[in-house]
């Protein structure tokens, strides 16, 4: 079994990647027969050990037909990279009868490799040695960008994460990220069903699209009928694009609204103005005025009507009275005016 992860995430022109893999193929690989029971489970392994009766009866009939990957340890033992489960179906059959001692010492290929790339041959090989469960393919994919995101600080590896990813585990681009988007979104409660193909792939990543509190909902609704489906899924995503449709709907309705209020306050208040910038900030101004002005005594309201103009007979047609030797308006006079614009609008 030759190790070609290189092979798989090596740049043409990256020469120190295409020696790395040299060298990797080049070294004699051990084939040795070791006790089961100095065999180490690897701590890095996430796949399933469960169901081995199959595999039990097989070795029973036929004995270990394919050698265990291994890697040795500083204390005479060795750590399992693909193996665990024809460990686990031996020790089995060594704890039901004595007769099958023979199954004790069990082949193996002795891998010369540590760190991050022993845990990548752990997934590449692995992800072959059997039909994985969709849970372990969201798992290995997972953990599969992690190392090789670990490996980028140690190697120039050029391209991307996820085309990486996907050519090591013999799939698309695509499905990785259908796979990462599970992982990171589908509630515990429905990945633990996932786990346990109580839902398909298809299912579990239309949940995972959906907001946690609509994942809530469904759960609910799972646990009532002990089933869901994809059709379930897809109908309360449509809801959920129906309710955000209304509430734009709604939202461009009060923005109109606004607009036409806007409209008419300018249509009563038309504060004179040279540039849209000014006419912008005289519009501030007036909507401050009339909520802090509204019920200042009218002396200080004709002060601040006086101030805006400037003998401009902007606001009455008194400019001529009001207009004294120095060019400043009266207050006098605008008070004169504004109570006769009171008495016109009762």
């Amino acid at each position: 079994m030759a190790f070609n992860m290189f092979e798989a995430i090596s740049n043409s022109n990256n020469r120190k990647l295409e020696n790395n893999n040299k060298n990797i193929k080049n070294k004699k690989t051990e084939i040795k027969n070791i006790s089961v029971y100095d065999l180490v489970p690897s701590e890095d392994n996430f796949y399933s050990v469960e169901d081995i009766e199959d595999l039990k009866s097989s070795i029973e009939m036929f004995g270990i037909k394919q050698n265990l990957l291994v890697r040795e340890n500083e204390d005479n033992k060795y750590t399992i990279i693909a193996g665990h489960r024809r460990r686990l179906a031996v020790l089995k059959l060594l704890e039901e009868n004595k007769e099958n001692e023979k199954f004790e010492m069990m082949p193996c290929m002795v891998e010369k490799i540590t760190g991050i790339r022993a845990k990548i041959l752990l997934i590449t090989t692995n992800s072959t040695a059997r039909e994985l469960t969709d849970f372990e393919k969201m798992k290995q994919a997972v953990e599969m960008r992690k190392l090789l995101e670990e490996l980028r600080a140690e190697e120039d590896i050029k391209g991307k994460t996820r085309d990486l990813v996907a050519k090591m585990l013999n799939t698309s681009a695509g499905q990785i990220a259908r796979l990462e988007n599970i992982s990171k979104k589908l509630m515990p409660n429905f990945k633990n069903e996932f786990e346990k193909e109580n839902i398909n792939v298809s299912t579990a990543y239309e949940l995972s699209r959906l907001e946690e509190a609509e994942q809530r909902s469904l759960f609910e609704e799972y646990q009532g009928k002990g089933s869901l489906s994809i059709k379930d899924v897809t109908e309360k995503s449509k809801e959920k694009k129906s309710e955000i449709s209304v509430s734009t709907t709604y939202k461009i309705e009060e923005d109109e609204n606004e607009v036409e209020e806007t409209e008419e306050i300018e249509n009563v208040i038309d504060f004179p103005s040279t540039t849209i910038e000014d006419e912008i900030e005289e519009r501030k101004v007036s909507k401050t005025i009339f909520e802090i002005l509204k019920d200042m005594k009218i002396r200080k309201f004709a002060e601040f009507v006086c101030s805006q103009c400037n003998v401009t007979g902007t606001f009455c047609d008194y400019a001529m009275e009001c207009n004294d030797k120095n060019g400043k308006g009266s207050v006098d006079i605008c008070i004169k005016w504004l109570k006769m614009e009171a008495q016109e609008m009762e």
